[in-house]
């Protein structure tokens, strides 16, 4: 009853096989002076059968392309009997299609192992994803003494997957290699940072009475006793960039998506990631130093570019600063008043609109008349609060 249209659900034989991951970690800790402490360690992780949209069922080889080339394309009508060779899978298959008006009876329609339907079947709870995540981890931290607690954690990473998941947010990312090339799926993360560094720290004035300055202030110890000042600073590097392309002439019924990749030796970038300037509404990406777009255009290319590719955006820097002061009223009642500046220097992270995984603030579709251009969102302005606060 479904002829002529989309496949009802598939799923596959193994489709509820649970995911698992096994993680390890090797760390060495150790006490130093000023009352710190020094952790350093190797972490590690490995996703098994994760959830993939990467096989589906009703795909052809690629190795066809080069068979029958552009007679992919070459269309039945009711009457057609045999196309280049091929045949009508069974009698009244071009006419149900014609009727249904959800995909045309092509050559490379006929040549499907599913020929009836026009969807190429991905399974549902699909699970043949893989991850892997190594990572090198720094920790300092000094515990809190003579009204100072600083905290200073590194992380330098990598994240490999062969499947970006099956959510509408990751869509443009998984699902775009051939179920015959499945090799090529594996690559670097949407979401991978290689580099991440967070610096805290609290710092109580040491000024007022049974401090190290200003002990004796008199009527004026109400003011000068309890300030504490507060911070955050955070930087990541950018995560990597992924293209495409809109020009991609390959038939649907092969499951690939075109996808360019960099010429030898050349850097997508028209200008270094700190010269960008948005305001000037120029391109980031050159479209020189891909492949060019017209290779695309024909039925037998769909690229040797990466799922996602080595090239990253732009870092994350973000500096959150609290002032405040405690004032004690009695022995169990006190008042906080603290300001606090969220992006305190009111830096801009250029982002995607469109958020979840693996959006990217720039057009990455080689050949769309906007290839490179930024889409114009970015990260929260300063933000600042005033808190007041009875603790008792």
């Amino acid at each position: 009853f479904r002829n002529g249209q989309n496949a009802a659900t598939y799923r596959p034989v193994d489709g509820n096989r649970l995911s698992y991951a096994q993680q390890w970690n090797f760390t060495l800790e150790r006490q130093i002076p000023l009352n710190a402490m020094l952790s350093l360690a190797y972490v590690g992780n490995k996703g098994t059968r994760l959830p993939s949209q990467i096989s589906p069922i009703n795909a052809l080889n690629p190795s066809l392309m080069s068979q029958y080339g552009s007679h992919l394309n070459d269309t039945y009508t009711a009457d057609t009997a045999t196309l280049v060779g091929v045949n009508q899978p069974y009698a009244g298959w071009a006419q149900q299609l014609i009727a249904a008006e959800s995909c045309a009876p092509t050559v490379a329609q006929a040549l499907r192992p599913f020929p009836q339907y026009c969807n190429s079947i991905a399974g549902l709870n699909e699970n043949l994803g893989s991850s892997t995540y190594h990572s090198f981890q720094l920790k300092v931290e000094k515990r809190y003494s003579a009204g100072l607690y600083v905290m200073l954690a590194y992380t330098h990473s990598k994240l490999i997957t062969s499947a970006a998941g099956e959510t509408q947010a990751t869509a443009a990312q998984t699902g775009v290699i051939s179920p015959y090339q499945m090799s090529r799926n594996k690559s670097l993360a949407n979401d991978d940072v290689p580099n991440n560094l967070t610096l805290a720290f609290v710092y109580e004035l040491p000024i007022g009475k049974g401090r190290r300055f200003l002990t004796n202030t008199g009527m004026f110890d109400r003011f000068l006793t309890g300030w504490q000042i507060t911070s955050t600073m955070k930087y990541s590097s950018g995560t990597p960039f992924w293209f495409r392309t809109a020009n991609c002439g390959v038939p649907g019924a092969f499951a690939a998506t075109c996808i360019p990749t960099t010429l030898p030796g050349q850097s997508p970038f028209t200008t270094s990631l700190g010269d960008f300037d948005p305001g000037k509404k120029q391109p980031l990406f050159n479209t020189a130093s891909f492949e060019p777009v017209t290779n695309f255009t024909g039925v037998s290319n769909f690229g040797a570019g990466p799922r996602v590719s080595g090239f990253r955006g732009f870092s994350f820097k973000n500096v959150d600063l609290g002032i405040g002061k405690k004032t004690q009223i009695s022995e169990h009642l006190s008042f906080l008043l603290r300001a606090e500046a969220f992006n305190a220097f009111n830096g801009h992270n250029l982002t995607c609109s469109g958020g979840g995984a693996g959006c990217s603030a720039f057009n990455t579709s080689l050949g769309d008349a906007n290839f490179g251009m930024w889409n114009g969102s970015v990260s929260s302005p300063r933000n600042i609060q005033l808190v007041g606060r009875l603790e008792f």
